[in-house]
């Protein structure tokens, strides 16, 4: 059960890094 909880939230994280990385480069390279 967790595991297939984590698994949407790692990816919502992922598609926020890429959406940071278009927005902000410098600051997705920082974090």
């Amino acid at each position: 059960m967790a595991v297939a909880m984590a698994r949407p939230t790692v990816k919502l994280i992922e598609v926020k890094i890429h959406t940071d990385d278009r927005l902000d480069p410098a600051t997705a390279r920082l974090g």
